[in-house]
């Protein structure tokens, strides 16, 4: 009657506050305070048009009866009456707050909390001041009620106890809920009873369903019963079991509470089908006290099937209740492909997490990352499953990460773990399946958000593989965050630095200095290949072990960086070997390549060798000596007189200045004795050693007899006007590695400095030609130039000439190849008592040096001591080394020594004999020494030493025997001598005969001269080949004049070897 006598309800106002509604008119049924914040309850009461009520977030302290302040105050109300069963939502998230029936006051401090929060509803815009005010409607919280001790918190006041009007959702904070008439999410749900049943079940949390995700609202159908009629069964506590991850092996079975108010309850079914509102199976219900249970379960449903069931219960007043629908989906478990990441901003994706123990599950902390956290209780273990994954379909993946730890410890009872499973079927308890860690890295407590590093997954395999976080805390509770989590396939990665080596060059046979390059690689499949092109090659080491390829194997995450040494192969043509590619290279991998470029250059000409003094002079040959040269392939020899006095015989330079910075100069001189026209004569320069001119400066003008012609460069700063030409010609630009040379027409005329020597003959020096020297010369000689300090231009301007010297070639001796050879008899076919000078050049494929000293030998001028006809080594029957020579004449002999050495260097050589006297005989003469004291395996040289009565001394030799210590040394074959024969008669008349033997082909020619040493006769037989011969003489010269009695010297040249014996002419 208080709702319909408006009149009576204003006369109470004029007496006194009267309240229109009492606790339990409404109730909370819904509480959201993620995301999108509201507040829902259903009118269990007609409420007249223009009601207020009002809503607080405000904490009650029952015991003190007084509110905590700071937080805010919403009115609700409609100009129209609600009817009981209207559901009002309270949209609270953003301003203005709205109402889905009526308005809704805005007050920005009503901020629901989702760390805990409370929501107390009463009539009017006066807040309660007791506990047992009428103004009380109803109270919720998200947590159990108690003594408010932060905003979070509250009581609830007395006067809703009774009423039964209070609502909590369980021990501990849930963020969102709503009344679902049992514990799953709902689309709909359809309840009827009167208000004492209807409030019992909106104060039950247990049919709530909660969870601290956002959740949606279910659309509501409440049919609000007179408590007076026939009221039908009531049907709560809807249980599903299992009530989350169901597959499609499970199958399910369903309990509820069911009760009647009035009478009892005779029959109770279940009614199931996979459409919404269509259930065509029918499973009985037995019960067990009120709680009625499927007689059996609904069947396992394929993946992706919903199964939609109802429950139906029927009371002895044939009264009927239909719960509203519930449903469940069969889930497949979680599969995802790679790259899969996940950063819980969008809420779990498709993970997966299953407590073992414990009530501090996984959360979603500030939309931001997972969390666990087990601070406050004794043992908390929860698993955080990622989504299968088929391994077998990838290679080379990776992982990474982050985590923070924070508060507690970390050891074998406080742990985060990342672990992975064959054989988890991907729901459920994973603590049934078996499990292999894989470790990461952590910042530690409070060491903020560290990376997992790298992990490599590429040794698992499986088609069906789950990766999983276990968290794990007993007795100092760790608080772990995991965000961020990153699995994807690695690119295989080659490193190399640097990519360009530059410079490799040698001279010669090579080959070059070694460069380095370092290669490394990340994530890896395969092995690095290395492959050198055609001319460089490579190695692992500085020394050895070059090749054309390596192979760098691959460890588990790729390749530690690595030195690689290369160089430009051996051997290789002169020329340039540039931009030729090492190739690197993975399977996989983008290959990499060190570009590398060199040159082979041309190697300077042998050094210049030393003469040393002639030996085994006679009347007409003596045998050239010189040291070895290093690199020589072979020797030039000039052999030759000299004549002094007298005119050039064409222009040459007489000084040269090579001194600091641009102070060069050249100085021509003329000593032909008549002036000379310079417009066909050039001045050209060998740059850097080079074999042919380089730059080439022309000159103009007369020079007379006797003058000089000065050239400077332009940039010269010691001449200052002394000169006759500055230029800036390249000519001029030499500096001490650069020959220059005159020449007339194409004909070089003279030279300074070594045609073809890159090394540094004439730096910083200046060079004055000698008075008496050799002038004009193609060949440098530095003999002929004297030396001064640089820029010393003491002698510039004038030429001190004595007169040209006049080098006259013996005939076959001019730049004579004589081979690689350290000594040459000349044969120089000139009287006795003449003086000869020889020069010798080493030369190699890169060219020739310039010419050695000079050597001065004077023949013999009278008879020779010794004719020597054989010297040889032998190995006799005791295995020593026997010398055995053989001599034609000997006059005027001391006697003989024998010298040993170990190589065909005289130098080296040792005198192992003692004087062995001469017989002095005119008739041949055989002599022998056996060398006793060799002892070790190898081969000897020996020198036969011929002493004069007046102290001149002679070589003959070497000749070389291979020596067996141990005695095994093979019977000499007797082999055929190159040899001039004992004549025969002796004397003769009107004949002689002359035997001789050659050991290999060679060119013979006799001579024949008198005791003046003039020649009488003279045979050339040309090409013989090896072989015995005779030739015969009639005493007759050239005329065919019959000569005197006397004695004649007869001397035979086979090849570079000269023999020699004497006849007597006796009429």
């Amino acid at each position: 009657m208080k709702k319909t006598f408006l009149l009576f309800a204003m006369l109470i106002s004029l007496i006194g506050v009267a309240y229109a509604l009492t606790a339990g008119d409404i109730a909370i049924i819904s509480v959201h305070t993620d995301v999108s914040k509201y507040v829902a309850f259903v009118v269990l009461e007609d409420i007249p048009a223009n009601s207020t009520i009002s809503f607080t977030d405000n904490g009650w302290n029952a015991t003190t009866q007084t509110w905590r302040t700071g937080e805010g105050t919403i009115q609700w109300s409609n100009a129209a009456v609600t009817s009981k069963g209207t559901v009002i939502v309270l949209s609270v998230n953003a301003s203005p707050y709205s109402a889905s029936v009526g308005s809704v006051t805005t007050n920005t401090n009503f901020n629901l909390s989702a760390s805990g929060d409370q929501v107390l509803a009463y009539e009017g815009t006066t807040a309660p001041a007791t506990n047992t005010h009428t103004a009380w409607l109803f109270a919720y919280s998200t947590r159990n009620f108690s003594t408010p001790t932060n905003s979070n918190t509250s009581d609830y006041p007395t006067a809703l106890t009774g009423a039964s009007v209070a609502m909590r959702t369980g021990p501990t904070d849930v963020d969102n809920s709503y009344f679902a008439n049992g514990s799953t999410a709902q689309t709909n749900v359809a309840v009827t009873g009167d208000k004492a049943t209807l409030l019992a079940w909106f104060t039950n949390s247990s049919l709530y369903y909660t969870n601290n995700n956002a959740i949606t609202l279910p659309t509501y159908s409440i049919t609000v019963t007179s408590g007076s009629a026939n009221q039908p069964p009531a049907i709560s506590n809807i249980v599903q079991t299992p009530s989350t991850d169901i597959v499609n092996t499970t199958t399910v079975s369903v309990s509820a509470d069911i009760t009647d108010s009035d009478g009892t309850v005779t029959s109770a079914q279940l009614r199931w089908g996979t459409a919404t509102g269509v259930y065509g199976n029918t499973i009985g219900m037995t019960a067990s006290g009120s709680t009625y249970t499927t007689n059996s379960n609904i069947p396992a449903q394929t993946a992706g099937t919903t199964v939609y069931y109802v429950i139906d219960a029927t009371d002895d007043d044939l009264d009927t209740t239909t719960s509203s629908e519930q449903s469940y989906t069969v889930i497949a478990p979680a599969t995802t492909t790679i790259p899969y990441t996940e950063d819980f901003s969008a809420g779990w994706g498709q993970t997966y997490r299953y407590d073992i123990a414990g009530t501090k599950p996984w959360y979603i902390y500030n939309n931001d990352n997972a969390s666990c956290n087990g601070y406050g209780s004794t043992l908390e273990e929860h698993w955080l499953v990622l989504p299968g994954i088929n391994f077998n379909n990838y290679s080379n993946e990776r992982m990474t990460f982050n985590t923070i730890a924070t508060h507690g410890t970390i050891d074998a009872n406080n742990y985060l773990k990342l672990l992975y499973s064959n054989n988890y079927p991907g729901l459920g308890d994973p603590t049934s399946s078996t499990w292999t860690e894989i470790a990461f890295a952590n910042g530690g407590i409070g060491g903020g958000e560290t990376s997992s590093g790298v992990l490599d997954l590429s040794g698992i395999s499986g088609t069906n593989v789950y990766l999983a976080f276990k968290y794990y805390s007993t007795n100092s509770p760790t608080r772990w965050e995991i965000d961020d989590i990153n699995i994807y396939l690695a690119t295989p990665l080659i490193t190399v630095n640097p990519t360009t080596l530059t410079g490799f060059t040698y001279q010669g046979t090579g080959p070059s200095t070694a460069q380095t390059f370092t290669v490394s690689g990340a994530d890896l499949t395969a092995d690095i290949v290395l492959t050198a092109p055609t001319n460089y090659e490579i190695s692992l080491s500085e020394n050895t072990g070059y090749t054309s390829f390596l192979t760098l194997t691959a460890a588990k995450l790729g390749v530690n960086e690595t030195t690689i040494y290369v160089r430009l192969k051996a051997g290789l043509a002169i020329g340039t070997y540039n931009n030729e590619d090492i190739t690197l290279s993975s399977s996989g991998a983008t290959n990499k390549t060190v570009t590398c470029s060199g040159e082979v250059t041309t190697p300077p000409p042998p050094n210049v060798p030393t003469a040393t003094a002639a030996t085994s002079i006679t009347n007409t040959s003596f045998t050239a000596n010189w040291n070895a040269v290093s690199g020589a392939t072979g020797y030039y020899l000039d052999v030759y007189t000299k004549t002094t006095g007298g005119n050039a015989s064409d222009l040459f330079i007489s000084e040269y200045v090579e001194g600091s910075s641009n102070n060069k100069g050249i100085e021509i001189y003329n000593g032909t004795g008549a002036s000379v026209d310079l417009s066909s004569f050039s001045l050209k320069q060998y740059n850097n050693g080079a074999t042919t001119p380089t730059y080439t400066l022309g000159l103009s003008g007369t020079l007379a007899n006797g003058s000089v012609y000065r050239i400077v460069n332009s940039n010269q700063t010691i001449f200052g006007t002394n000169y006759d030409l500055s230029t800036n010609s390249s000519v001029m630009g030499f500096n001490g590695n650069d020959a220059v040379a005159i020449f007339n027409g194409a004909n070089l005329v003279d030279v300074v400095g070594p045609i073809g020597d890159a090394s540094d003959w004439g730096k910083d020096v200046t060079l004055v030609r000698k008075e008496a020297a050799s002038v004009p010369s193609a060949i440098y000689s530095a003999s002929d130039w004297d030396s001064h300090a640089a820029d010393t231009i003491t002698n510039w301007g004038s030429h001190t000439f004595s007169g040209s010297t006049t080098v006259t070639y013996v005939s076959g001796y001019q730049n004579l190849n004589v081979g690689n050879v350290t000594s040459y008899n000349v044969d120089t076919g000139r009287a006795p008592g003449t003086t000869y000078y020889y020069v010798v050049r080493a030369y190699n494929a890169y060219g020739t040096s310039g010419n050695s000293n000079e050597q001065e030998v004077v023949t013999l001028d009278g008879p020779v001591p010794v004719e020597l006809a054989s010297f040889t080594a032998t190995i006799s029957a005791q295995n020593y080394i026997t010398l055995t020579w053989v001599t034609q004449t000997e006059t005027g002999m001391r006697g003989y020594y024998i010298y040993r050495g170990t190589d065909s260097d005289i130098a080296g050589a040792q005198n192992v004999s003692p004087l062995i006297p001469s017989l002095n005989s005119s008739q041949m003469q055989t002599y022998m020494f056996e060398d006793t004291e060799v002892y070790e395996t190898g081969t000897y040289y020996y020198w036969l030493q011929t002493n004069d009565l007046d102290g001149t001394v002679n070589y003959h030799g070497p000749v070389s025997v291979f020596y067996n210590s141990l005695g095994d040394n093979p019977t000499p074959e007797i082999p055929l001598a190159t040899k001039l024969h004992a004549v025969y008669p002796n004397p003769f008349n009107p004949l002689v005969f002359i035997p001789f033997s050659l050991a290999k082909d060679n060119d013979v020619s006799f001579k024949i001269y008198n005791s003046r040493g003039q020649i009488v006769k003279h045979y050339e037989l040309g090409n013989k080949a090896a072989g015995n011969y005779r030739i015969t003489w009639d005493g007759t010269d050239y005329n065919g004049n019959t000569l005197s009695n006397g004695v004649y010297q007869i001397v035979m040249t086979a090849g570079s070897q000269v023999y020699q014996t004497k006849t007597t002419l006796l009429k």
